[in-house]
């Protein structure tokens, strides 16, 4: 007896059935974008500075803190923000407390900076010229007093935590300057980006919209039309699933299946007849080479050193290994009892009983297909009404969209690049050398006392001999240039920081920091709101009916829509007056009458009379004679026994393997071994490599061959069984069976359609108008705004006032420290005897008469002291 189903055979026509009765898909094509957004280019590629990052986010939080929510109705009437300049000044002379109040704790910063910069130069240099006035002119002490040591030290503790400030200050101040430089020149084109972006996704949002109307309709309608016009094969095929008559296909396949394995068995057994004949071919010549090959070995491992007999045994193994590959393939694992199965199966010329059984139905089949192919006109003309409309609403939307102008963003943008009235870009080129001289001069400060802190910690004391430049009076002088430097920069560098820090503080206040979290900033929103409110009152926008659909949302509804990744269809509840995303509801009238001419197509159909006996007993008893034929499948350890001499064959990795182990013992191979591997190479080019190609083709020839024999191991006395069963019930009620399988078909149809509804609501509430590209588009250009330019202009003005800062007290103990440094001796470890003459001729101890002796002969001669020196 012939196989039955497999239980995956089973389960694989319950689920084929299952989406046959119930569903539909059409598998409709995704949209394919012809560009790329490119307003994050600039981010591609890039490493983010932590420390900078954390640096920027400190200071937006200092921000923050000393700013105040914007007073706009109480500050700004409407004509001001229409650019009114008289508004403005207005605003500006009779609202200047409020001005002040809303600035009050940045104008504390500023004028505490400017006052504290103006005021310390002044009085430092009175202090100075206080100091060289009471000075009597009288010698300066050059010993340490008892509580020197303790100063220096303390002061040495202070000053350098302030240096290296100071110092990092002047590194941020130098980074981010260049950092700033940089995002001004490229903010423009990277401004361009985001707005072409903006174009772009208006771009893709129309070709969606029309793809989604009519592209993907016409699919859905072709894919529908094509589909009645093989309903009736369908209706059909559908009653013969039901009722068993299915079997009349499933001989008619088997035998034509039948006819083709034969066919292609005669073939694999012709291939396995030659390869037996290559194969006792390479038995021969392999034969040949062992023979030769074994006097060389027994010569080679007589007169060889010990270090090569070893290779020759491994040799020896080589050949035993490539002996022992013999294979033949026999006629009975192709054929078996397969061959006379297919033969009678051929024999029995089942095809030719079946083909004038199955005729009934082909007639059957005809006369519905044509009497659907009658009614099918009108739902042909119903779909294409659909696809007017559609196509006139693909039209509508594609008009609202192309109405969206992003040119006063260019025209913004224009601006900033400046004309030759006003080169923005010029001065901002400009701005680049004096940022730079700016930074220059704050880091040659910042290293001169670095440099101070150096000297004054690790030089030794000074000596009167001047014979040494490492030591804490060279400290003194750097300490010196420093002190005068900032002198001269403290009312420069505070003007520039003051201005700076108004400026894109509040830059940072109401553009940067409400872009990172709209919605935590309510007077921001009110003012974008405001500015709304004055755009509904010109004329162009009540009339556009755009603007009537941008005025049903508010900022702060569309950017929570936003962020619960709503459409922006859905934002503007566009559903109401399109119907996309329910289009049963889109053209009701039309959808119904199409449901209703999809009802009659296959409603009532020509069925007049039962069907006949399309099965003699004559045709039952011949089908009845193949019950006992039995296909089975090829031998798996066979098939597995070929895939293991294809592997066997191959000579090379065998040979390369040898060599390798060979290499390994080094002292070269001896003449026999190198001998051997010549003639297996040959061997293995001549007869193994076209042997084992061979042995590859039959080997996928025999996995297709198992393949189509497990096709042919079905259930013949249970489809007999079907066959009986079919002829029993539609020769008495064919009608009804027609009638329950056209309600499927039915349903297939009005599925093809649904699959395209359910299309459409998927593309419109997660695709088409996504608010994710604007989302990006948004955070870029923040990022280009906010994070590539402001923010390290904030890190310039911010570097600039903390070295600013720190410089007061740094001045201050630098001042105390350079009398310190000029110290030459500690406290109280000797007496010194300073000599009354500059020329540092006369000895400094009392006890030393020898250096003011005169030493005729030795005009080089110069007093050199041996005595310990002290750090302190």
């Amino acid at each position: 007896m012939l196989r039955r189903f497999s239980h995956l055979s089973a389960v694989f026509i319950f689920l084929f059935t299952w989406i046959f009765e119930y569903g539909y898909s059409i598998d409709f094509p995704t949209y394919k974008p012809s560009e790329q957004y490119k307003c994050g280019a600039f981010l591609r590629g890039r490493v983010d500075d932590r420390a900078l990052s954390l640096y920027y986010g400190g200071i937006r939080q200092f921000v923050d803190w000393l700013s105040l929510p914007f007073p706009h109705r109480e500050l700004l009437s409407n004509d001001a923000l229409r650019g009114d300049l008289n508004e403005w000044r207005d605003s500006l002379e009779n609202r200047t407390l409020q001005w002040v109040s809303w600035q009050q704790w940045w104008l504390s910063v500023a004028v505490g900076v400017l006052i504290l910069s103006i005021l310390f130069p002044i009085c430092y240099i009175l202090y100075r010229c206080c100091v060289c006035c009471c000075d009597d002119g009288g010698k300066k002490t050059s010993t340490d007093t008892e509580y020197d040591g303790c100063k220096r030290n303390f002061l040495n503790i202070v000053i350098a935590v302030l240096v290296v400030i100071n110092v990092f200050a002047a590194a941020s101040l130098l980074v981010t300057s260049q950092y700033a430089e940089y995002g001004l020149e490229e903010l423009p084109n990277r401004l361009n980006q985001c707005v072409d972006d903006l174009n772009l996704y208006k771009r893709e949002t129309d070709l969606k919209v029309r793809k989604l109307l009519i592209d993907d309709f016409n699919l859905a309608s072709e894919s529908l039309m094509q589909q009645i016009s093989h309903a009736g094969h369908s209706v059909i095929d559908r009653v013969k699933k039901v009722t068993g008559a299915h079997a009349i296909d499933i001989f008619l396949n088997i035998t034509q299946g039948a006819n083709d394995v034969r066919h292609v068995l005669l073939e694999v057994a012709q291939q396995a007849r030659e390869l037996n004949e290559a194969a006792g071919q390479f038995a021969v010549e392999f034969g040949r080479l062992r023979k030769t090959a074994e006097n060389e070995i027994a010569q080679c491992t007589h007169t060889e050193p010990d270090s090569l007999k070893t290779m020759c045994l491994q040799a020896q193994r080589l050949l035993d290994n490539i002996s022992s590959i013999k294979f033949e393939i026999s006629e009975q694992f192709l054929m078996g009892d397969n061959a006379k199965a297919l033969t009678r199966i051929a024999e029995a010329s089942v095809s030719s009983l079946l083909v004038q059984s199955n005729q009934q139905f082909i007639v059957l089949e005809n006369e519905l297909q044509r009497d659907i192919n009658q009614r099918s006109y009108a739902a042909q003309n119903m779909l294409k009404t659909i696809g007017d409309d559609l196509f006139q609403t693909a039209e509508s939307v594609s008009t609202y969209i192309r109405q969206l102008n992003f040119d006063p963003l260019y025209q913004a943008i224009a601006v900033y690049n400046g004309d030759k009235y006003f080169p923005v870009k010029d001065y901002i080129h400009y701005s680049w050398y004096i940022s730079l001289a700016v930074t220059g001069l704050v880091c040659l400060a910042s290293l001169s006392f670095l440099f101070g802190l150096f000297f004054g910690i690790c030089g030794r004391r000074p000596t009167y001999y001047n014979d040494d430049c490492c030591v804490r009076s060279t400290g003194a002088s750097f300490y010196s240039c420093g002190i005068w430097m900032l002198l001269c920069l403290f009312t420069v560098l505070s003007v520039l920081t003051v201005v700076l820090m108004l400026i894109f503080a509040n830059v940072t206040h109401m553009v940067c920091n409400p872009l990172d979290d709209p919605l935590a900033r309510p007077d921001v929103m009110s003012f974008v709101e405001r500015y709304i409110e004055m755009a509904k009152h010109q004329d162009n926008w009540n009339q556009s009916e755009l603007g009537q659909i941008l005025d049903s949302r508010s900022p702060v509804e569309l950017i929570r829509a936003c962020q619960r990744n709503e459409t922006f269809y859905q934002m503007f509840d566009l559903d109401k007056k399109y119907h996309l995303a329910d289009l049963n509801k889109f053209d009701q009238d039309a959808i119904k009458q199409l449901d209703d001419y999809l009802e009659k197509i296959l409603g009532e159909l020509p069925i007049e009379k039962p069907l006949g006996a399309f099965v003699s007993e004559k045709e039952l008893e011949e089908l009845h004679s193949l019950s006992d034929i039995n296909i089975t499948q090829l031998s798996a350890d066979g098939l597995a026994k070929i895939k293991r001499t294809i592997d066997s064959l191959d000579l090379m990795s065998k040979v390369n393997e040898f060599t390798t182990e060979a290499d390994s013992i080094g002292g070269g191979k001896p003449q026999a071994v190198s001998s051997i591997i010549e003639q297996i190479q040959e061997i293995d080019v001549r007869i193994a490599q076209p042997l084992r190609s061979r042995l590859e083709i039959l080997y996928k020839n025999l996995t297709v061959l198992d393949t189509r024999l497990h096709e042919l191991q079905v259930p013949v006395s249970s489809l007999i069984g079907k066959l009986e069963h079919a002829q029993a019930l539609l020769s008495q009620d064919v009608r009804s069976h027609v009638e329950q399988a056209a309600k499927d078909i039915l349903r297939q149809l009005i599925g093809t359609f649904e699959s395209y509804v359910g299309h459409a609501k998927f593309q419109i509430e997660s695709d088409v108008s996504s608010c994710g590209p604007i989302s990006d588009i948004a955070r870029n250009s923040r990022t280009a705004v906010c994070g590539h330019t402001i923010d390290p202009i904030n890190g310039a003005w911010m570097s600039l006032l903390i070295s600013l800062l720190v410089s007061f007290p740094i001045v201050c103990m630098a001042t105390a420290l350079r009398r310190l440094y000029n110290k030459m001796h500690s406290f109280p470890k000797y007496v010194v005897h300073e000599p009354n003459s500059i020329d540092h001729q006369m000895s400094s101890f009392v006890t030393d008469i020898y250096d003011a002796r005169i030493k005729p002969g030795y005009p080089n001669y110069s007093y050199m002291d041996d005595y310990h020196r002290t750090y302190r």
